[in-house]
């Protein structure tokens, strides 16, 4: 099936990490400018990040991730469309 080579390409995946990781790198400054960082919110913002990053990675694995597609369904209805286009 083609739909498993159907994946994001690896510089669309560095680019990701990078602007995840600038995200992170002005957040953690401008929390420092203020004299007493505040601790979760940094935290909670690098766990949000991790989690779409990996949501993102996982959407591309189609076959072996947490979110797994179900592609018979495009199969039957290819099959049929075939079946009609010789009647």
């Amino acid at each position: 099936m083609a739909v498993i080579y159907d994946r994001l390409p690896t510089a669309v995946l560095t680019l990701l990490v990078l602007i995840a990781g600038t995200a992170l790198g002005l957040a953690a400054y401008n929390s420092s400018l203020g004299g007493d960082p505040i601790r979760w919110r940094m935290t909670a913002f690098a766990f949000i990040l991790a989690s779409l990053i990996y949501l993102i990675l996982d959407y591309d694995m189609m076959m072996r991730g947490f979110i797994q597609v179900d592609h018979s369904s495009l199969v039957v209805l290819i099959d049929e469309m075939k079946d009609a286009l010789k009647h």
